[in-house]
């Protein structure tokens, strides 16, 4: 009733001057951001269906805006704070080859609403119904193209770089200046082009009161243009949000174009490659916790949004194999580490779908929702632990059985424990973390479930953790034990960041003068992942190699030796890569394999 009286009251006003309303910008650490491709999520009005077949998996569905605001109820029972829409502009109708339209992504106008999505004023109503509860609303925004038979080209032919795919996917000026899948390329470096832009972005946003823009194809987009725009659009609206999308696995690589886009969030590609290759893939916690490390490269890693699937990727339920203990934990882990959670439609619902349109399936309204319960109870959890909302990360304990970390705030900590061994297993807790705390709170996602206790375990303070249940992820929250006292956590921690020695040496390895040996691993000192940048191994004599390299204490590290032959050709190591993590001056001896194993996949 209270949303109803929202809407009539507020769904005919005027324009919006000066920008968003509601919602503090950047968002609060307990956000929980929902994507909605409007198309497949939920049709309020069946009078703006326009050839609509559900049958088809590449047709149109229906869905609007007014459905969105139908199922805000929905949204708002998991804890979701902030909506993030499809574009939602007029747009292509009619398909290209098999491929459909129905996604919004080949613009026409990015002044005008899609007539299937709604009008102006349901743009209002779903903003303003936002709004009232306390929540905010985020656009896709298509800043890098147009359609094909967009409109804008046959009147602005000049606006468009020439039209070439990009063939080589590495180079910065191909990736920026080429057409993607043959998508007409807007050159914003034109003064024009960038004016048409900025005057979109303020439109939506002194129109409706939109809260902030999730910015679709950034690794396509000059970062000088990205720059300007979203500092015009951070200085005309003081609480605005942007949110880019660059498609890369390389934390150095994302780590370096939010610094140069100056965005103030970006969508976690390596975290959730990592996650779905522990959780659905059996990689082990090493590859987990070398990605958690990364975070050394970020200005803030709490600036992140992290995900385990979208609309170009494979849900995580077929990732999973369908199997919902795994994606329950998944989702437990995504909830409780650093950085802004996201969902995309349907995954309360456990949806599935390998590729598009599969992974782009209606919303299957009416069926069960074996997610629903624990999303909703992990952002409970969130939203009441300032450790879990913003704390800083520190890993403390990895091998085979599983990783440990906490995470850091002012006056409470969070441990959290993921074990994924076959083994029971056993960790001692370091006393920075224990001394002078009490526990608040436990939670912990197994194969049957998600449980947030109300009756505390045993305390783990001044003891060992013992986790005897595979598969399972702990969540201890402890606070200071003296309420009118805060732990100086940092303080305490100050040596993680000293630096410590890892000396690798290798034997059997018979070369050639003309031929050298790389250690290759993530993170710069290692060359991340590119042997022509990694440092040179040092030849002892009798097929033994040595390198010395130096790391912040507490650094995961994953690395392989690599040998360049004299002819250029490059060999890896066989196996897996070496992952440890180094708290200490560390020695490591390994021995060259029989044969090489291919390079690393991201």
């Amino acid at each position: 009733m209270m949303l109803l009286l929202a809407l009539l009251g507020l769904g005919c006003k005027p324009p919006i001057p000066g920008g968003p309303v509601e919602g503090p910008i950047p968002p609060p650490p307990a956000d929980l951001i929902y994507f909605a491709m409007i198309d497949r999520f939920a049709d309020g009005d069946p009078n703006n269906n326009i050839d609509v077949d559900r049958s088809d998996p590449q047709g149109w569905h229906g869905g609007d805006l007014d459905g969105l605001i139908d199922k805000l109820d929905h949204l708002q029972s998991m804890g979701v704070r902030t909506v993030w829409v499809s574009p939602l502009f007029s747009s292509r109708q009619k398909k290209v080859d098999q491929w459909g339209a129905y996604h919004g992504y080949w613009v026409h106008d990015l002044f005008k609403i899609e007539p299937r999505f709604g009008t102006t004023a349901d743009l209002q109503d779903l903003a303003d119904g936002l709004h009232a509860r306390g929540m905010r609303l985020l656009l896709d925004m298509v800043y890098n193209h147009t359609d094909y038979e967009s409109p804008l080209r046959k009147a602005h032919p000049e606006w468009y770089h020439p039209a070439k795919d990009i063939v080589h996917w590495d180079d910065p000026i191909e990736r920026v200046e080429r057409q993607v899948h043959g998508l007409p390329d807007l050159a914003q470096e034109r003064e024009e082009v960038y004016s048409y832009l900025r005057d979109a972005s303020f439109h939506w946003i002194d129109l409706a009161g939109v809260d902030g823009y999730r910015v679709d194809a950034v690794r396509h987009l000059p970062s000088a243009f990205l720059s300007r725009i979203n500092g015009v659009l951070d200085s005309r609206y003081k609480r605005f949000y942007s949110l880019g999308e660059d498609f890369t696995g390389d934390a150095l690589t994302l780590a370096r174009s939010q610094r140069s886009a100056n965005f103030d969030a970006m969508f976690d590609f390596p975290l959730r490659y990592a996650l779905v290759d522990t959780f659905c893939k059996d990689a082990g916690p090493q590859r987990l916790a070398a990605a958690l490390s990364n975070d050394r490269f970020y200005t803030d890693p709490n600036k992140l949004v992290t995900f385990l699937d979208n609309h170009d990727l494979p849900r995580i339920a077929s990732e999973c194999r369908g199997q919902l203990d795994r994606v329950r934990l998944a989702l437990a882990f995504l909830m409780t580490t650093r950085g802004t959670p996201s969902l995309t439609w349907g995954t309360e619902f456990m949806a599935h779908g390998e590729g598009e349109p599969a992974n782009r399936a209606t919303t299957p309204w009416g069926e069960p929702t074996p997610l629903l319960k624990p999303i909703a109870n992990l952002q409970a959890l969130r939203r009441q632990s300032e450790a879990l909302q913003r704390g800083r990360t520190a890993i403390f304990a990895l091998d085979d059985q599983g990783l440990a970390y906490a995470r850091l705030a002012d006056d409470e900590l969070a441990l959290i424990a993921l074990h994924t061994g076959a083994e029971p297993w056993s960790l001692e807790l370091p006393d920075a973390f224990t001394e002078g705390t009490v526990l608040v709170g436990h939670a912990v996602a197994s194969p049957t479930g998600l449980v947030v206790s109300t009756q505390l375990p045993p305390s783990p303070i001044g003891q060992r953790l013992q986790i005897a249940t595979p598969s399972t992820l702990h969540v201890y929250l402890l606070r200071s034990a003296d309420p009118t006292r805060r732990l100086p956590w940092a303080e305490r921690l100050a040596t993680a960041s000293s630096p410590r020695q890892l000396t690798v040496q290798v034997s059997g390895l018979y070369l050639s003068a003309t031929s050298r040996v790389s250690l290759v691993g993530g993170g710069p000192e290692l060359g991340n992942w590119q042997p022509a940048d990694a440092p040179l191994m040092k030849a002892l004599g009798g097929g033994r190699y040595t390198a010395t390299v130096e790391l912040p204490q507490s650094t995961v590290v994953d690395f392989k030796p690599v040998v360049t032959l004299g002819s250029g050709e490059v060999r890896w190591a066989e196996g897996s890569n070496t992952t440890l993590l180094l708290q200490r001056d560390t020695l490591l001896d390994l021995v060259w394999g029989a044969s090489p194993s291919p390079a690393p996949g991201r």
